[in-house]
C-alpha cells in the first residue's frame, strides 16, 4: 500500500512566455503520518476523514505517475497551517 501524502505544488504551474500552462514533470509532496510525534513543523490536518500530520520536513519532488488518486482537499485554515510549517522547515 502506498504511503499517503499531501501535494504541495500546482501540477500546472509552469508558464512559458506565451502564457500557456504546461504540466510539471514532478510535483512537490509531503508525506503524512498518523503516528508521527507532534512538532511545530508537523501540522495536523484531516484527509479522507482521518486526522494526520503533514511531515513538512520530508517534502520532496516526485514523479506524478507514482501517486495514487486524490482522496480530498484541505480547508483554507489547514492550508495556512501547512504553509506556516513549510516556512519553519525552509527557514523562510
Amino acid at each position: 500500500m502506498a504511503r499517503p501524502c499531501l501535494r504541495l505544488s500546482d501540477p500546472h504551474s509552469l508558464m512559458p512566455r506565451d502564457g500557456r500552462q504546461l504540466p510539471l514533470s514532478t510535483w512537490l509532496v509531503a508525506p503524512t503520518s498518523r503516528s508521527a510525534r507532534a512538532a511545530s513543523f508537523r501540522r495536523e490536518v484531516e484527509i479522507g476523514g482521518m486526522h494526520t500530520r503533514v511531515l513538512a520536513e520530508q517534502a520532496a519532488a516526485v514523479d506524478p505517475g507514482r501517486l495514487g488518486k486524490s482522496v480530498g482537499f484541505l480547508s483554507f485554515d489547514e492550508i495556512r497551517r501547512v504553509d506556516a510549517a513549510l516556512r519553519i522547515v525552509r527557514d523562510l
